[in-house]
């Protein structure tokens, strides 16, 4: 039993230390490894359909020009990772085509590379076809004159924001074209809810774990359920965690807020965000009680639980080495709280609260690899008797 523990022991050892060398190397390497992509002749002709020809890259600013078959500039081509690239989506970096008529009309637009939750932006290329026939002078604005896709407004106001800056730099810059002034930055009624709400339910938390009151848990599970996971869609996730070490980090406050907030309390209070927060813990609770009293776990179920450190080493190495985040993007909670997804998800989310009834929080304990993550951080810990019993460390622990 004791070479057993110890072998477990190491196993751990090896996964964190492995990590850390492969994720400096993959970070240090990525540029060499995963080089910036060609964009195709198909691709230009999508965002510039009435273009027979196209010149190579230009600079003052960077774009590509489109001719007509009499070689008369037309319009031109620009990329927002030229023009705009600090606008990020909710999970990092976007990569865009536009294409501007000599007469500033927005002829189509184009998502070459993304890492946004598929489930959350399956609507994606119909949805970036109302900006065609736009023209720059428009305001462009998301609440105004677009709409945003449903789940997604994070991703959807950085969309905007790309073909807003970029089609107006090549219009007024290369075609003379008088741009409004750009509107200064502002935080939406959505995003200011979603911050308070972070803030709250962490509040709520913190002193329901001082006071050791499980009424407050529940009060905070319930909110989250409905406002963090079916209202405004923003439960912590792998993608959000693959996304920062990849340096490709969302800009949303109520992201940052939540995530923040989830890390700095893990060594003084112990895992809240899992515990307290999470709302797919929270349905995984209420899918536990459907049935009676289980009884006790196997002993080899703890032994098990390594599985989501595996995990964790796999997608987030995957991402950082590939630079692209879908490797990270195998968790069903995001087609429960957006009601939409391919049916293989559904099948998996089914089996998924299947075995809840008969193990609390069977993904929790197993499968999430972002709770193994917060799960090394509550080994520093700074107040051990807010981690003894409690509601934190007494189910699914990895010892």
């Amino acid at each position: 039993m004791l070479g057993r523990g110890v072998a477990f022991r190491g196993l751990k050892i090896f996964l964190i230390l492995s990590w850390v060398v492969i994720a400096s190397f993959g970070l240090l390497a990525r540029s060499h490894i995963v080089p910036r992509a060609e964009v195709s002749l198909p691709q230009l002709r999508l965002v510039f359909p009435s273009a027979r020809s196209f010149s190579d890259e230009l600079k003052n600013p960077s774009r590509r020009d489109a001719y007509a078959k009499d070689s008369s500039v037309l319009g031109s081509i620009v990329s927002n990772t030229d023009l705009a690239p600090n606008i990020r989506g909710y999970n990092g970096d976007m990569s865009l085509l536009v294409g501007v008529s000599h007469d500033g009309t927005i002829t189509g637009v184009l998502v070459l590379e993304h890492n946004e939750t598929p489930s959350y932006v399956r609507n994606l290329t119909q949805w970036v076809n109302t900006f065609r026939g736009r023209h720059v002078t428009d305001s462009l604005e998301m609440g105004r004159d677009l709409d945003a896709m449903t789940g997604a407004t994070v991703s959807s106001r950085a969309i905007i924001d790309m073909v807003r800056i970029s089609s107006r730099t090549v219009a007024g810059r290369v075609y003379n074209i008088d741009i409004p002034e750009e509107r200064k930055a502002r935080l939406f009624p959505r995003e200011v809810a979603k911050a308070a709400l972070a803030v709250l339910l962490f509040s709520i938390a913190i002193l329901g774990t001082i006071r050791r009151k499980d009424s407050y848990r529940w009060v905070t599970l319930g909110l989250a359920l409905v406002l963090v996971g079916f209202v405004y869609n923003f439960q912590l996730s792998i993608l959000n965690l693959s996304a920062i070490l990849s340096l490709k980090p969302s800009i949303s406050l109520s992201f940052w807020l939540l995530f923040g907030l989830s890390v700095v309390t893990v060594p003084m209070f112990g895992r809240v965000y899992c515990n307290w927060i999470c709302p797919f813990g929270a349905v995984q609770e209420i899918t536990h009680r459907i049935l009676p009293r289980k009884g006790k776990a196997p002993p080899a179920h703890r032994k098990t639980e390594i599985l989501k450190l595996v995990i964790l080493w796999e997608t987030t190495l995957a991402a950082i080495l590939t630079s692209n985040l879908m490797y990270a993007d195998y968790e069903p909670f995001m087609t429960l709280f957006a009601r939409k997804g391919p049916i293989l998800l559904w099948f998996f989310l089914g089996v998924i609260l299947f075995f809840s009834m008969f193990r609390y929080r069977f993904w929790c304990r197993y499968f999430c690899a972002l709770g193994g993550f917060y799960y090394l951080l509550s080994r520093f810990k700074l107040a051990k008797k807010y981690h003894k019993g409690g509601f934190d460390d007494s189910e699914g622990d990895i010892d």
